[in-house]
């Protein structure tokens, strides 16, 4: 997977196989969302920042995805007080959240919180990053190049015979 980051609002995210080949593709600005889906030769454009269905991602909108591959908080939360080393925040939506700061800076740990149970939860490990989900669904990943580029992100384009469709006929971006 390679993340291409703009900024707050610019973002690519696209993933390969283990043999190189494209299996989809994210192209997000502002309000623009352009899903690639090369395996189902499928693309959408929305103009709203869904869920993913993944189950650890559904409770985060797409935009929240840089955030969360860098093991940073995903999205702007306000805080409601700490105990010890961890601090409680709120977000836009009313959710708790619980959080441990890494002592080098940073966050160690982030938990979203449903009606008194974990929901989500992510931990910054020593060589890798993990997020996690009570159904058992895990994800792990580790940053391996970090570079800076000195020219803006072009806009993904599709192979030929894409099929357009409306996001919401994907069940994974929902």
């Amino acid at each position: 997977m390679i993340l291409r980051l703009a900024g707050p609002e610019r973002y690519q995210l696209t993933a390969a196989d283990a043999l190189g080949r494209s299996l989809w593709a994210a192209d997000y600005e502002a309000t623009r969302f352009h899903f690639i889906d090369f395996r189902r030769a499928l693309e959408c454009h929305s103009g709203k920042a869904f869920p993913l269905s993944d189950v650890p991602l559904r409770s985060l909108p797409i935009t929240a995805l840089p955030a969360v591959l860098l093991g940073r908080l995903p999205g702007q939360l306000v805080a409601t007080g700490s105990r010890g080393e961890t601090k409680s925040y709120v977000d836009s939506e009313g959710r708790r959240w619980t959080v441990e700061e890494a002592a080098e800076g940073g966050v160690a740990s982030w938990t979203l919180w449903l009606g008194g149970k974990p929901v989500l939860w992510f931990r910054q490990l020593e060589q890798e990053s993990v997020l996690s989900h009570p159904e058992g669904s895990q994800f792990r990943w580790r940053q391996v190049v970090v570079e800076a580029s000195e020219t803006a992100l072009e806009t993904i384009t599709p192979p030929p015979g894409v099929q357009n469709v409306d996001c919401e006929l994907l069940s994974y971006l929902r």
